[in-house]
């Protein structure tokens, strides 16, 4: 006897509010950025950030900005030739390991991610302003164990008891939600580099812009 499949209810209801809240965060830090001096996409301010902060242990190498950006390391590679080619990073042989480069930011691509993070964090506190801090704790803590649950990295779970907000995951960001091939499907090496505002507005599709 085949079995009828339960309905999802509020799992259904909690997928729909992610996907919804993600896509509208995302496009929203997205054209605020792009409206600014330097029309920054989120994905580079990310990565140029990213880089920035691991300045001091040496700067990344393509593998790690893949896995902080959820993203394949083709894909990351691509970004960073992309943001060398214009002159924001240069890449510097690994003393260790001729194979591998480290990242950092030239003069102009600190200037680049500088001019975008007030944006970013000025529209950041706006969208979450009717959050108090024990609320945004909570989020986090949250959303944090949908993404292990999603990834079957349980170990970001017990590390995430007792953490600030201002904590930094377990090997940075969060978990990567990803398909069978380990590729980000909102992630596509195809996606084009396009306005945000040229968007269909009335479709929930997040402009990852590379």
């Amino acid at each position: 006897m085949k079995e009828t499949a339960k309905p999802l209810g509020d799992h259904g209801a909690l997928f729909e509010a992610l996907l919804h809240a993600e896509v509208a965060l995302w496009n929203r830090l997205e054209k605020a950025l792009w409206r600014t001096a330097n029309s920054a996409t989120l994905a580079r301010y990310l990565v140029l950030k990213q880089i920035d902060a691991s300045a001091a242990d040496g700067g990344p190498r393509v593998q790690d900005i893949a896995r902080r950006q959820h993203t394949t390391v083709g894909a990351a590679s691509r970004l960073v030739d992309r943001l060398v080619g214009d002159g924001l990073v240069v890449r510097t042989p690994c003393p260790k390991d001729r194979r591998s480069c480290r990242l950092s930011l030239t003069d102009k691509g600190r200037v680049r991610m500088e001019s975008a993070a007030g944006a970013f964090e000025d529209t950041l506190r706006t969208v979450l302003a009717g959050f108090r801090h024990e609320e945004l704790v909570v989020l986090t803590r949250n959303l944090t164990r949908v993404a292990a649950g999603a990834s079957q990295r349980a170990d970001v779970v017990p590390a995430m008891q007792g953490a600030r907000l201002d904590e930094p995951l377990p090997g940075g960001g969060f978990v990567a939600l990803t398909n069978e091939n380990g590729a980000d499907p909102m992630n596509h090496p195809d996606v084009r580099e396009t306005s945000p505002d040229d968007a269909n507005q009335g479709s929930p599709v997040r402009e990852r812009s590379l």
